[in-house]
């Protein structure tokens, strides 16, 4: 299923005031900003029937649609409109929730013991009509003895028994429904003994995945537990725990604090010193120094923008450092503090874009860059792939690497070392020897060291 979220935004028009200088200019319009609402876009309106009647509650006020449901078929009905009709839309006034893999499992194989249950009962009440044919058959089988005695009564010729064409001919029908209903009792009889087999395996299955489910409830009991006492204290902290070669930089900066699968396993890895530094306790308190150089630390990590919000640096910041007030440092704005920074250390450029703050690092000099040349950028490289190696890592995510490089070499770019594209320097150490790249299920890329 798609989740949407909906960011409802309202035209505001800013105009000149009465304080302008230019006398035509006043209670004109200024400029139009696109201006986060709620109240204004979300309206609720009147539930109506078939007939177009609007449907009232018990008191006799009219019954409202939910915005949330007004969005979500105006979602749907634009979809269909550009051309996508390959999906539908969710039940209206469903509350049906998301369920977990293992519960989700759980269901489906209670429903599959349920229709098995019932195709049970039916092939037993078809074995109950076979087994009434059969004494109907048994019935006629006596008929035919019958005749066969009659036929001896009037005498044998050569062993065979003379009869009438009218019984000869309902014996040799009976004959035939006798020899198929044979048949199709064995196939009945081996279908119910295998879908028997099968209704026992299900239900081992389910008990088995009850006593999973039952053990994953137990040992998230304390998590469920602080998630009703305190939610946002828990929401506040997030720790990411991934493969070593599936990290990838953004999932790692995301995280409060962050470990490495095989770290957790209980064998001690080191990351590569490049990492960025696990938080700090909450307790200790930041001199404005150590603020400035956390700040220039983030942007360091920030390999994929140049610059950044000031209020998204600050929601990195508060997920780094919880405790952060920027009114500990004698400021009653972050935007105070982070132009008293820029003016006192000069790490940081401030700057107003449409009434946004805007924030980014002061380029350094070139001089005290280490450059990355053609050269040098083997050596480089196996050094990095040596700290892996070192740290217990088989193998790495090419992101990662990458992303090591520019921390150690800021100005790195493929095309100044003489490659178009980072793959291709992948490539060239493959032939050299010092890694071999391969490709797991997802076709993604990665390198195992040697």
């Amino acid at each position: 299923h798609l989740h949407v979220v909906y960011l409802p935004v309202v035209e505001k028009q800013i105009r000149w005031s009465k304080r302008c200088k230019d006398p035509a200019l006043r209670g004109t319009v200024r400029e139009t900003i696109m201006q986060v609402s709620h109240s204004k876009k979300w309206p609720m309106v009147p539930m109506t029937d078939e007939q177009g009647q609007p449907v009232l509650k018990k008191n006799g006020k009219p019954r409202l649609v939910s915005s949330y449901s007004l969005l979500q078929t105006q979602f749907f009905e634009h979809m269909r409109q550009a051309g996508f009709t390959d999906f539908e839309r969710g039940v209206q006034g469903s509350d049906a929730e998301h369920l977990e893999v293992l519960e989700y499992k759980v269901q489906q194989d209670r429903r599959t013991v349920a229709e098995l249950s019932d195709q049970t009962k039916q092939l037993q009440g078809q074995r109950k009509e076979l087994i009434s044919q059969v004494k109907n058959i048994s019935g006629s089988i006596r008929d035919v003895a019958d005749i066969e005695q009659r036929a001896k009564t009037k005498g044998v010729l050569e062993k065979r028994v003379e009869l009438i064409p009218q019984d000869f001919q309902t014996l040799c029908e009976m004959a035939k429904a006798s020899g198929k209903l044979q048949a199709e009792n064995r196939s009945l009889r081996m279908q119910l003994q295998q879908s028997t087999v099968r209704e026992q395996e299900l239900r081992q299955r389910l008990h088995r995945c009850e006593e999973q489910l039952d053990a994953v409830l137990n040992e998230t009991r304390p998590y469920r537990e602080a998630m009703r006492v305190a939610p946002e204290q828990v929401q506040a902290f997030v720790l990411g725990i991934c493969r070593s070669e599936a990290a990838s930089t953004i999932f790692i900066n995301a995280c409060n604090e962050f470990q490495f699968l095989e770290s957790v396993g209980g064998r001690k890895v080191t990351a590569p010193a490049s990492k960025r530094s696990r938080q700090t306790s909450s307790e200790e308190s930041m001199d404005e120094a150590e603020l400035n150089k956390l700040l220039c630390s983030i942007f360091e990590e920030q390999s994929d923008k140049d610059e950044m919000y000031a209020s998204e640096l600050k929601g990195v910041l508060l997920r780094l450092r919880p405790d952060f007030n920027e009114k500990a440092y004698g400021c009653a704005t972050f935007g105070k503090l982070l132009a008293n920074l820029a003016a006192k250390f000069g790490s940081l450029r401030i700057k107003n874009d449409n009434f946004n703050v805007m924030v980014s690092l002061n380029a350094p000099e070139q001089d005290a860059m280490p450059q990355l040349t053609r050269e040098n950028w083997r050596e480089a490289f196996a050094a990095q792939l040596k700290a892996y190696k070192d740290g217990g890592f088989d193998r790495v995510n090419p992101s990662i690497l990458k992303a090591d490089i520019l921390t150690t070499y800021p100005n790195f770019n493929e095309r100044s070392i003489g490659f178009k594209r980072f793959s291709d320097i992948m490539k060239q150490l493959e032939k050299e020897g010092m890694l071999v790249v391969e490709m797991d299920e997802q076709k993604t890329m990665l390198i195992k060291l040697l």
